[in-house]
């Protein structure tokens, strides 16, 4: 259907930023990131658990040991990537089909 829509120079336009998009392995990056989000989450949930379980109000103690080598910056460094390489692909995707 999109076929129909587009000349054959912005099909092929579309298809090679699809395709470099996931041939990168950014997905493996985001993927690698929300799972040690999630897994830091978790634990501090577990902990708030174990130590008060029916409290209103619980305080958690965030500690750079959860994170990857000691520091939460690297973390924070990691999503920033992310966000900027998603933030450029999808302007140069926007940018291919509005320039013909």
């Amino acid at each position: 259907m999109l076929s129909t829509f587009l000349g054959e120079d912005q099909r092929r336009i579309t298809y090679s930023h699809v395709s470099n998009f996931s041939n990168n392995g950014y997905w493996k990056l985001i993927l690698l990131v929300g799972t040690k989000i999630h897994r830091v989450v978790v634990k501090l949930a577990v902990e708030i658990m174990d130590s008060s379980p029916l409290e209103g109000f619980h305080q958690f103690n965030l500690r750079d040991e959860l994170f990857w080598f000691g520091k939460p910056r690297f973390l924070l460094r990691i999503i920033q990537f992310i966000s900027f390489q998603n933030a450029f692909e999808m302007a140069t995707y926007i940018w291919s089909l509005v320039r013909t």
